[in-house]
């Protein structure tokens, strides 16, 4: 008997009520509304949905989500797993390894700038943030990071094992080093089930608020950890869902089809070797002809013979095949047995077959969508013109640009907060000198980013229109110095300190005259010196060459004091 009423094969019956539309037998016989296999009615909401998606359907498969607090949406099984596969194709993918270094390369580093009122301060504080961070030895509690790098290190782990844990600790000399924890390192352990606030190594208030972490050697789970507060660390996630407490690997919606595209292209790649290996083989001329068993039994003895044995007794142990000739014997010297009207021919395949390479680049070019980032960003960029590559390298920037405020930023404040924040403790600097009417907004932490400069396929006439915008106060100096991931004072500064260097050395050094100076000035400053130079005094242009002439003679001329005395004298 069919499961479905009336042997309909979708399981619509021919008598359908108003209220189920769809009915399937039961074990017991009776008829029961299909919405009862599929959870009753807090699964589909049947053909009053609004959304058909929300409706039950037999023309699709059934979507199950099993949990919809995000809190627990990922368990510690589960993201044990996940980071297991996704340090897999990390060590062993080239596609998806390439990815994320690409990723973590792409994303670089933001640099903080104090801000405040006080000027001095904020030299000193920068002076102070490039001695303690600038080096591996004094940022890094294990000595292999610097700020720049660990930023990078950092985006590498978020997107492969979900998230990571940074902790200040306190150098002997007083001083704050960091202290990186990787994703593995933070879980219930035996403790975590004792109350139901912890989620995965992660103690959360009701708001999702993180209080405690719990962290683990990394050498087994079954230990109980070490519990540090939350204020003291800094989880490093992209957080996608509101009450998230940990980070996901970006790798997650990506390992199915990365497993899919190693076992068709080890399979591919198998067939060809074994083409490869087996490419010879031997046809009669013709099929048809009565000699053609004749023929076939004397390249038999003929191999048995190329085995060592006499070729007569068919069950001869010299042969074991009695049929193949070994691809040694071929291609390392040996003879090809002969055989009359017998052809060689090269075994060809046509595969793999177009279809399959097409299907290899749709799965990805998926893979490269899970990760966010433009396709051909990662895959055959080549094949875009010029107008297609400036919209994906726009998108590729938008995107990074996107996840350095979501994720990069927050880290980049929290590091200043506790590197400076010692500093002022122990006296070593000083706190910044506030307006009393800005004091309860603007502090020793408030500082900004200077993020990497943004990427351009035109970098000339890109260029070219923001020196333009600049000249014409269309763009502010702060917004072009930092496109290039530079802070503007530091270079408007240091291009002011360079101006004064020449002119000192004119005038104390070269001792040039006043004209001349403002000649050489004017080449300096201005993008166009024709424009400028053009309307000075020609004779100060004469003098100018002239003190170029006695300055080269000068340089050939060797001082009285250093002329060699005649031993003959």
């Amino acid at each position: 008997m069919s499961p479905f009423l009336n042997d309909d094969p979708l399981g619509v019956t021919s008598g359908r009520s108003r209220r189920d539309p769809l009915q399937i037998v039961g074990t017991g016989g009776q008829a029961q509304p299909l919405s009862a296999f599929f959870g009753g009615g807090g699964f589909a909401g049947g053909r009053d949905a609004a959304f058909t998606a929300a409706s039950v359907t037999p023309d699709r498969a059934r979507i199950f989500f099993p949990n919809m607090d995000t809190r627990s949406e990922v368990n510690e099984r589960n993201r044990t797993e996940l980071s297991r596969s996704a340090r897999f194709f990390f060590n062993n993918d080239c596609f998806v390894r390439g990815i994320l270094l690409s990723y973590a390369r792409q994303m670089a580093y933001s640099m903080p700038v104090p801000n405040t009122p006080d000027e001095e301060w904020n030299t000193m504080a920068r002076h102070a943030w490039r001695t303690l961070s600038g080096s591996a030895a004094s940022f890094d509690r294990a000595g292999k990071y610097n700020f720049a790098t660990m930023q990078i290190m950092l985006s590498l782990l978020s997107k492969k094992d979900g998230d990571s844990l940074t902790v200040p600790t306190i150098s002997p000399d007083g001083r704050s080093r960091m202290m990186l924890y990787e994703g593995h390192q933070i879980g219930s352990g035996t403790r975590g089930t004792e109350a139901d606030d912890w989620f995965d190594g992660v103690r959360v208030d009701r708001q999702g608020l993180a209080l405690r972490y719990n962290i683990l050697s990394g050498m087994s789970r079954d230990e109980r950890g070490q519990i540090l507060d939350a204020s003291q660390a800094y989880l490093y996630a992209k957080y996608e869902r509101a009450r998230q407490p940990r980070g996901v690997s970006a790798l997650a919606p990506l390992l199915d089809s990365g497993v899919d595209v190693r076992e068709i292209t080890n399979d591919m790649q198998r067939g060809l070797k074994a083409r490869q290996l087996i490419g010879f083989y031997w046809t009669p001329r013709d099929t048809s002809s009565p000699y053609f068993n004749t023929q076939r039994k004397s390249l038999q003895n003929e191999l048995k013979k190329a085995y060592g044995g006499d070729g007569d007794d068919p069950s001869d142990p010299a042969d074991p095949t009695q049929s193949i000739l070994p691809y040694e014997d071929v291609f390392s010297g040996g003879n090809m047995v002969q055989a009359e009207d017998m052809i060689p021919q090269v075994l060809e395949s046509a595969q793999p077959h177009e279809n399959e390479m097409a299907f290899l680049d749709w799965r990805l070019r998926m893979m490269a969508r899970g990760m966010d980032m433009p396709p051909e960003a990662v895959w055959q960029l080549g094949s875009l013109n010029g107008n297609t590559q400036r919209w994906v390298g726009e998108e590729l920037d938008e995107m990074l640009r996107a996840e350095r405020v979501q994720t990069q930023a927050p880290w980049v404040d929290w590091a200043w907060f506790m590197t400076i924040g010692p500093e002022i403790a122990s006296g070593r600097l000083r706190e910044p000198k506030i307006p009393d009417a800005d004091r309860d907004y603007i502090g020793w932490w408030s500082i900004k980013q200077v993020q990497p400069p943004r990427k351009s396929l035109d970098k000339g006439r890109e260029g070219k229109l923001r020196i333009e915008e600049v000249k014409n106060f269309l763009l502010s100096r702060e917004r072009y110095h930092g496109s290039q991931g530079a802070d503007w004072q530091d270079e408007t500064w240091q291009s002011l300190r360079e101006i004064k260097k020449i002119h000192e050395a004119l005038v104390d050094e070269f001792e040039f005259s006043d004209p001349i100076i403002e000649i050489i000035l004017a080449r300096l400053l201005s993008p166009d010196p024709g424009t400028t130079i053009g309307n000075l005094n020609p004779d100060h242009l004469a003098e100018l060459d002239e003190a170029q002439r006695k300055q080269e003679e000068a340089d050939l001329t060797i001082p009285d004091d250093e002329v060699p005395e005649d031993p003959e004298s």
